[in-house]
């Protein structure tokens, strides 16, 4: 069968997962006439769409003509009327060219606003699936269940004629009994009310336990309706309509799991009255003591929670959990109740010990719905074995020799941890014989981690490659000191820390350009403990962008001065104006004293960029734009955003983040030659360069940047495996590439293990992960020091005229 043919084959495969397909378009159109009918292009400049034959059947053709057409994407438009309310996911069928892969969007328009999702398409044929929960909102969408529009854009690359096609877009409705509630009413009050609804579907991911996740909307329309569970992670605000629903779901049985908010008529039905607000201060609410059945063990969540809602419990609600604070002390004050209806926890569940929530998640639901363990049960059955792209523990095994065939000390060692693997699952056969799906589950999920561990060990380290991590606190990892941290770092054989010391209005040392935040010194305490442990330390610099713990008075003069960015509407932004030199000084500056004051081996741009389409239209741009030009805006800023001098205004953007990539980089090499520059950056060159000024490639080629960080962040291989290729194929070889890896961004650590040897494959000169937090150390760390990272090494960059001219 030809290499093309396989995705259309592979259309027809059964899933395993019990649920039905609803066709939003089946792709097969018998003329390009009969296309055009029903899908037009979005915006002027995209050419009409075509039909190609691909073996015996029609598919459609999206032509991406950038030879000529200078706009960051070709769009196109289906209407119609689908019900997706219960999707599971979203799957599309796409074909490229055997050695060159795409960047694509696809959105679905509903009521006033949009769900959206950005993913890659490698080479030759495949199936892009994209969950529900990936997908982020633009407006006010009114609902998966009334969507109306479907969109399809190919995101400029290489200034190239190509074309992609798509041979079918489908979602999957998989039944569940348990629903996440995304509360979008509740955004103004709780503007992270999304991310705990994502984070709250990510733990049932995780456990492979089937939901849905609806929204307002959706829940005032009777989504609750015959569902067992309905779990609302952050719902400060419940329309009349969705109160309703709730108030009928619980009536008619549903149980509830709320966390935080207790809207009307929360607190009544779970037996709960909301009294004053606990504190997290010293680390009062450090974590969760649960008790679930009497006769199950208690567990101790991590939380690191900063406000708890204190509650009195009412008639026969119990208390199941209390606060510890942070020397494990019971503080007394209830964390979790539970009635008859459900459970109340008196904060959100952070991503603190994502493994211990989960399994606080997974009490709660299996005590209130049983069915749950036996679910759990069958789903860890199936995926028993399937690891780093393994089908199963035959096809693991058959890795891990291969991986480990050169090695016989390594190899013996991932044969015993097989070994084990296969007589935990045994044993949870013979426990489900006699009617345990609750022990059999335990032991399935046993048996998995020790099939991670065993091919975590079979992957051999590489010598001489940068190892990194992105430590985003500039205080280091929650519960470690630096001293700590880095120990934990050396040890799993890392070389590198880039840590996020400043930014554009705060600074994480003793700094005598920007506000310090916080009285001690943390880079001083930093770089003390990496150099005891021979790391290297780049520090990370948010540059123009304002952190949300920043100093206020500072943040007041910026725009008293007029030295923030604007919207088109005239906002203000909490980002400095790159046009203006002082701005640009005040970057330079910070950065430089870093170099000057502190023993670090590099310095890294991050945020070195506009923030999209949205800044900067402030006076002053306007005044430098039109000096710069010798021209007069009639209608600004209208004509360079959408306008005539849309492609010129671009330019001025790119100009201002370059002329200060090049003076730091200048500057910095005149205060220490040895010293490092680098950059984190967004992966996809062309369209970055467009949207938010950020022209890396043309840093690289002028010899500003040691070394580039493409933020690769993805939760599939292949996609991943496209980004290190183009990333690489742009660096043309002029400066070492490092692939970011996105280790806490929806990756366990067989992925992120994966990620790193696929960056080897490719030949990048090592990778950095993200983000060095308690669960990068927890789950991660060890695993890469079983195998990918057993061995410490060295990086030395290369030397050559085209690294620095």
């Amino acid at each position: 069968m030809s290499w093309f043919l396989a995705i259309l084959a592979a259309t027809t495969a059964p899933a395993d997962d019990g649920g039905r397909t609803v066709v939003v378009d089946a792709c097969r159109y018998p003329t390009a006439a009969e296309a055009r009918k029903a899908w037009r292009p979005a915006e002027r400049h995209t050419p009409p769409i075509a039909v190609a034959r691909l073996g015996e059947r029609s598919v459609l053709a999206l032509p991406a003509d950038f030879k000529t057409n200078d706009n960051w994407r070709v769009a196109w438009d289906l209407a119609g009327r689908w019900d997706l309310g219960s999707a599971r996911r979203v799957e599309l069928d796409v074909v490229c060219e055997r050695t060159r892969g795409a960047r694509m969007l696809i959105y679905f328009h509903s009521g006033d606003g949009w769900y959206a999702r950005g993913f890659d398409v490698p080479p030759g044929a495949s199936r892009a699936v994209m969950t529900r929960k990936q997908f982020r909102t633009e407006g006010t969408p009114g609902g998966w269940d009334r969507v109306d529009t479907v969109r399809l854009c190919v995101l400029r690359g290489e200034p190239i004629d190509r074309v992609v096609h798509v041979a079918g877009i489908r979602a999957r409705i998989v039944p569940s009994g348990i629903v996440v509630y995304r509360n979008d009413a509740g955004v103004k009050a709780e503007p992270g009310a999304p991310r705990y609804a994502r984070e709250m579907a990510d733990a049932l991911d995780r456990l492979n336990l089937a939901y849905d996740l609806v929204g307002d909307r959706a829940v005032a329309r009777g989504a609750l309706a015959g569902k067992k569970i309905a779990v609302l992670p952050l719902n400060p605000v419940l329309p009349a309509g969705a109160a309703a629903e709730v108030r009928k779901f619980v009536a008619a049985g549903g149980k509830l799991i709320v966390c935080y908010g207790l809207p009307d008529p929360l607190g009544k039905l779970l037996g709960v009255r909301s009294r004053r607000a606990v504190h997290g201060r010293g680390g009062a609410l450090d974590a969760i003591r649960f008790q679930g059945r009497s006769d199950r063990p208690k567990i101790t969540v991590p939380q690191h929670s900063w406000i708890a809602r204190r509650v009195e419990p009412v008639g026969d609600t119990k208390v199941r959990g209390t606060w510890l604070d942070r020397d494990g002390r019971d503080t007394g004050v209830a964390a979790v109740t539970r009635n008859d209806n459900g459970y109340f926890v008196g904060h959100v569940l952070t991503a603190a010990d994502p493994a211990a929530t989960d399994r606080l998640l997974l009490e709660m639901l299996g005590r209130l719905w049983p069915d749950v363990w036996r679910q759990l049960y069958d789903s860890r059955l199936k995926a028993l074995g399937r690891v780093a792209g393994a089908e199963g523990p035959e096809a693991l095994a058959e890795a891990v020799r291969a991986n480990a065939a050169d090695d016989p000390a390594r190899a013996k060692v991932a044969r015993a941890r097989l070994a084990k693997a296969a007589g935990l699952a045994r044993d949870a056969s013979e426990v489900m014989k006699y009617g345990d799906p609750v022990t059999a589950a335990e032991l399935l999920g046993r048996a998995q981690r020790a099939y991670v561990r065993a091919w975590a060990a079979s992957v051999s380290p590489r010598a001489g490659e940068f190892r990194g991590v992105w430590c985003h606190s500039p205080t280091g990892v929650a519960g470690k000191t630096w001293p700590q941290a880095l120990a934990a770092l050396a040890d799993a054989g890392f070389n590198a820390l880039l840590v996020n010391a400043c930014w554009g209005d705060g600074a994480a040392y003793r700094s005598e350009i920007l506000p310090q935040v916080g009285e001690a010194d943390q880079l001083a305490r930093c770089t003390a403990a990496a150099a005891a442990r021979g790391v290297a330390v780049h520090v990370w610099k948010v540059n123009w962008r304002f952190w949300r713990k920043g100093r206020g008075d500072f943040r007041r003069k910026m725009r008293r001065a007029g030295r923030v960015q604007v919207d088109p509407d005239g906002k203000p932004l909490d980002w400095l104006c790159p046009s203006q030199p002082a701005n640009r000084a005040l970057e330079r500056d910070a950065m430089l004293e870093i170099v000057r004051k502190y023993p670090v081996a590099g310095i890294h741009f991050d945020y070195i960029r506009y923030p999209g389409r949205q800044g900067c239209y402030c006076p002053r741009c306007r005044e430098a734009f039109e000096k710069r030009h010798k021209l007069k805006v009639k209608n600004w800023p209208a004509d360079v955003i959408d306008g005539p001098l849309k492609g010129r205004y671009e330019q001025f953007r790119r100009d201002n983040i370059t002329a200060l990539v090049a003076e730091v980089t200048r500057e910095a090499r005149e205060v220490r030659p040895k010293v490092l520059i680098s950059a984190a950056v967004f992966w996809h060159w062309p369209t970055a360069r467009i949207e938010v000024g950020q022209d890396w490639k043309l840093w690289v080629d002028k010899g500003y940047l040691d070394f580039v960080c493409p933020m690769q962040y993805t939760d599939s291989a292949a996609g991943f495996d496209g980004r290190t290729r183009q990333t690489l194929r742009w660096a043309e070889g002029k400066v070492p590439v490092m692939p970011g890896i996105g280790a806490t961004l929806g990756l366990d650590a067989a992925g992120a293990i994966r990620q790193v040897r696929i960056a080897r494959r490719q030949g990048a000169a090592g990778f950095v992960l993200f983000n060095y937090d308690a669960r990068l150390a927890r789950e991660v760390l060890p695993m890469m020091k079983l195998g990918a990272s057993a061995e410490p090494t060295r990086w030395r960059r290369r030397q050559g005229p085209t690294t620095r001219p």
